[in-house]
């Protein structure tokens, strides 16, 4: 190997570790953020908005067929925190949504309000596409600046405390 080669490949190398460090503090802050909630009185709540974003991640299509599916039978069996809960889910994680800018945590509520809203105002729900207002959000929604995150952040439960899409889904 020759000094060049040598000298670029430590210096990926080095790069690549560092990117490995940030992402495992990434992961432990999250960690560390999502335990008052996981072990909290809606941790229930926070189980299946988890399982939701996971359901968009990996299996978006049959995740959207079923989401179109409950909504034109009205959500049967579904609080109301639960609906929301599928409308964030497909906000975080759906593939379709892959070139938008994502709207920013601080936003998350207004824009799961506003979905809301639509669909308990048309006199169809089954004729509402959430996957339009989620693309129609993405599009209107900014992310908030660093200092609106911190002030969010601020506001969590336990804030006391320190701080992904390839569609898998198989159609047969």
């Amino acid at each position: 190997m020759d000094r060049d080669d040598e000298r670029l490949m430590r210096e990926t190398y080095a790069r690549c570790h560092e990117l490995r460090t940030a992402a495992q503090q990434l992961v432990e802050q999250a960690e560390e953020l999502a335990v008052p909630w996981r072990n909290g009185p809606y941790s229930d709540t926070w189980s299946h908005l988890a399982q939701a974003v996971a359901d968009w991640s990996s299996i978006p299509n049959r995740t959207r067929r079923w989401t179109d599916q409950m909504l034109a039978e009205g959500m049967p069996g579904m609080s109301e925190v639960e609906r929301r809960n599928l409308y964030q889910a497909q906000l975080l994680a759906d593939p379709q949504s892959g070139g938008q800018p994502t709207v920013g945590a601080v936003n998350q509520q207004q824009v799961v309000d506003a979905i809301d809203a639509q669909v308990e105002q048309a006199s169809r729900p089954d004729g509402v596409f959430v996957s339009a207002l989620i693309e129609a959000a993405h599009r209107t929604v900014s992310n908030p600046d660093p200092a609106e995150s911190a002030t969010a952040r601020s506001e969590l439960p336990g804030a006391g405390s320190p701080y992904t899409s390839t569609d898998r889904d198989i159609d047969l």
